[in-house]
């Protein structure tokens, strides 16, 4: 049976492994602990903020995002499916002044019940989520159990 990249993030949260039909139940249940998280004001963590703080000091950044459900911005680069959950890599959105690591996404992951609102998505596009931040794995930040607050269109070129 094949373990799915997203049951690494869940089992790294709640120290089991998770396969199969198992996956998407283990997500659901985090996804719940995630929108029930309230925040007294409107901040976002930009994509590149957390990019910029992680590529200075990966454990400083662990401190602050790590197995933590954070809201975050950014701007949607790709919609993909991988390995049987949704991805959505999200691009920093400004990217002056900043000296950004190779990998200058973070990827999101969301359960299938997700699957209708995230095909409107496009390149380019601007969306703001709440998300289990899961620190990075192989080299790219990673956010598991993801809920989209709100999205807006790129301006048409």
């Amino acid at each position: 049976m094949k373990i799915f990249p997203i049951a690494c993030i869940a089992a790294l949260v709640s120290g089991i492994s998770v396969m199969g039909a198992d996956l998407e139940e283990e997500m659901t249940r985090t996804e719940r602990r995630v929108s029930s998280t309230t925040w007294t004001n409107e901040w976002y963590s930009d994509v590149g903020t957390v990019l910029w703080s992680y590529k200075r000091n990966e454990l400083k950044a662990d401190s602050v995002y790590a197995k933590l459900i954070v809201p975050i911005e950014g701007q949607v680069q790709s919609v993909e499916k991988e390995d049987g959950t949704i991805c959505v890599k999200l691009a920093a959105s400004d990217t002056k002044d900043k000296d950004l690591p190779y990998a200058d996404y973070v990827k999101c992951y969301f359960t299938h019940k997700h699957a209708a609102e995230l095909a409107g998505l496009w390149p380019g596009d601007k969306i703001s989520l709440k998300a289990l931040c899961m620190g990075k794995q192989f080299g790219i930040v990673t956010f598991g159990a993801c809920i989209i607050l709100r999205t807006s269109a790129c301006p048409a070129s």
